[in-house]
């Protein structure tokens, strides 16, 4: 009984729909933590220039959208 379970295709599509989703995680991973490297890095120094905390927070988040857009147009 247990063999059958180890190699039975319901356990098979779903250790695959594992892997595929943990797959596409990490991939959305990497451009989300330099996005928000970005971000901070941006507001930090909108932030230095003497900006109010919400004009700061505005601007890096309307400069980091634009880098994202500019990045993925071909």
């Amino acid at each position: 009984m247990a063999a059958a379970f180890v190699v039975s295709p319901r356990r098979r599509r779903a250790v695959g729909n594992l892997r595929f989703l943990a797959g596409r995680a990490l991939i959305a991973g990497v451009p989300l933590a330099g996005v928000v490297v970005v971000r901070a890095a941006l507001l930090q120094g909108y932030r230095a220039e003497g900006r109010d905390p919400f004009t700061a927070g505005v601007l890096s988040v309307l400069f980091s959208v634009v880098f994202i857009v500019a990045a993925a147009s071909p």
